[in-house]
C-alpha cells in the first residue's frame, strides 16, 4: 500500500482532473456536444491521452529533480527510495508512449498535438523548468493541452480558429503566472516573484473575461457569456484573497495552499467557458463535479 501511495503521489494523482476539464473544454469548444458522430470514444482517448501525458510530465519533473529534492523535499518518492529512479524513468517512457498510442487511435492530428506536448513537456522538465522561461513552457503545455481536447478536425487549418488557440491561450497565460507564484513553493519565496506570478496570473484571467466578448460565438447569448463572466471574477476574488495572504506572508505553507487554489480553480473557468460556448448546465456542471474528486484525494495525496 505504502509503494502504492508512492506512485500516487509521483504523478499527483489529484491535479489530473484539472488535465481532464481542459479536454472537455477543448472538445466543446469544437464540436458544441459530446454527442455526435460517436464522438464518445474519441474523447475517451484524448482523456486517456491527457492521463498519461500529464502523468508523464509529473513523474520526469521528479526523475530530473531528485538531487535538488533530496534536500529540499526528501519525502518525495525518489529521494526516499520508495521508488527507484530507473522505475520512474520507466514509467515515465510508459505513459508517453501509452499517451502517444491513445492519441493515433483518437485522430491524425490529436497525434500531432500529442508529440508536440509530450516534447513540450520534456524541455519544461529537463532544461527550461530552472530558467525564466520555465513558466512560459508549463504555459505552453497547458496550451497544447486544451487544443488536443479541440483536435478531433477534418483539417489541420480548422483545428486554428481563434475560438480554439485564443480560449486555450488565455488558460495558458493564467498558468504561467501560476507557474511563476509557484516557483520557490518548497521554501521562503520572494515577494518580487509572488508578485509577478500574480499579475501574469491576472492578465489571463481579464484576457479570458475579454474572449467571452470578443469572439462571436460567446455574444450568441448575453445572458450565458455575464453568466460566465461571473464566475470568472469569482474565480479572481477567490485567488486573489489567498495571493495577497502569501503575498504578505511567503511561508512555504501559504504559498503552497495557494498554488492548489489557483490550480484547482482552473476547472472552474473551463466549466465557466464550457457553459457559455453549449448553453449547457448538464457539461457546465459535469466540469465543475471534477473538483471533487480532486479535492477528496487531495488530503491522500499531495497536489503540487
Amino acid at each position: 500500500m505504502n509503494r502504492f501511495k508512492a506512485y500516487l503521489q509521483l504523478v499527483r494523482l489529484p491535479a489530473v482532473f484539472s488535465a481532464w476539464a481542459d479536454i472537455a473544454l477543448g472538445m466543446l469548444l469544437a464540436h458544441d456536444t459530446l454527442y455526435y458522430d460517436d464522438c464518445l470514444l474519441p474523447f475517451a482517448l484524448l482523456l486517456l491521452t491527457s492521463t498519461c501525458l500529464y502523468w508523464a510530465g509529473m513523474t520526469f519533473n521528479d526523475v530530473f529533480d531528485v538531487e535538488i529534492d533530496a534536500k529540499e523535499r526528501p519525502q518525495r518518492p525518489i529521494p526516499s527510495s520508495r521508488i527507484s529512479k530507473r522505475a520512474a524513468i520507466r514509467l515515465g517512457c510508459g505513459l508517453m508512449l501509452a499517451g502517444s498510442v491513445s492519441a493515433l487511435f483518437a485522430g491524425r492530428f490529436s497525434f500531432l498535438v500529442a508529440i508536440i506536448l509530450s516534447l513540450s513537456i520534456l524541455a519544461y522538465d529537463g532544461w527550461l523548468k530552472k530558467t525564466h522561461f520555465g513558466p512560459l513552457a508549463m504555459g505552453s503545455c497547458r496550451f497544447l493541452n486544451v487544443m488536443l481536447g479541440a483536435s478531433l478536425q477534418p483539417e489541420w487549418s480548422s483545428l486554428w480558429v481563434p475560438l480554439h488557440w485564443q480560449v486555450a491561450a488565455c488558460l495558458g497565460i493564467y498558468i504561467v503566472g501560476v507557474t511563476w507564484f509557484a516557483r520557490e513553493e518548497s521554501g521562503q519565496s520572494h515577494r518580487s516573484g509572488l508578485f509577478i506570478g500574480m499579475m501574469i496570473a491576472n492578465l489571463g484571467l481579464v484576457l479570458l473575461a475579454v474572449c467571452l466578448f470578443q469572439l462571436q460565438v460567446f455574444t450568441q447569448d448575453t445572458q450565458n457569456s455575464m453568466r460566465a463572466l461571473f464566475v470568472i471574477l469569482m474565480v479572481g476574488l477567490i485567488v486573489n484573497r489567498r495571493a495577497v495572504t502569501a503575498f504578505l506572508n511567503p511561508s512555504p505553507s501559504l504559498v503552497q495552499v495557494t498554488v492548489k487554489v489557483m490550480l484547482l480553480s482552473l476547472i472552474f473557468l473551463d466549466a465557466a467557458m464550457i457553459y457559455a460556448r453549449t448553453d449547457s448546465l448538464y457539461f457546465a456542471f459535469g466540469a465543475v463535479a471534477l473538483v471533487i474528486p480532486a479535492l477528496l484525494l487531495s488530503r491522500w495525496v499531495y497536489l503540487t
